[in-house]
């Protein structure tokens, strides 16, 4: 059964922010659509199968796992007993990671 997929508003300010800078620097917002669109089919797969991502590295945040999307890493939450995934982050690759204050579900 797949899991229900929950966006914090940090990771919706974080979609937002790029989708923007993708019409921008395109000066259309096509490339942007695309780049949604690819998102959500990722997000999918997550919901799909959310155990089959690795665990994100550092300790105090190996309850988060991450996937990749294009040169965004995606990093989620599950909660296995409500059968839901919640993304706290999706930030752009050459950012630094984010720290444990910033995986929030707020």
């Amino acid at each position: 059964m797949a899991y229900r997929v929950d966006i914090a508003k940090a990771a919706q300010s974080d979609v937002r922010e790029y989708e923007s800078y993708i019409a921008f620097r395109e000066s259309s917002p096509d490339p942007a659509l695309k780049w949604v669109v690819g998102l959500q089919s990722m997000l999918d797969q997550i919901g799909a199968m959310p155990t089959s991502f690795r665990r994100t590295t550092r300790p105090l945040t190996s309850r988060y796992r991450q996937a990749r999307y294009a040169s965004h890493r995606i990093i989620f939450r599950i909660d296995a007993e409500s059968q839901v995934v919640t993304v706290v982050r999706i930030y752009h690759m050459s950012r630094r990671s984010p720290r444990m204050r910033d995986l929030h579900d707020g």
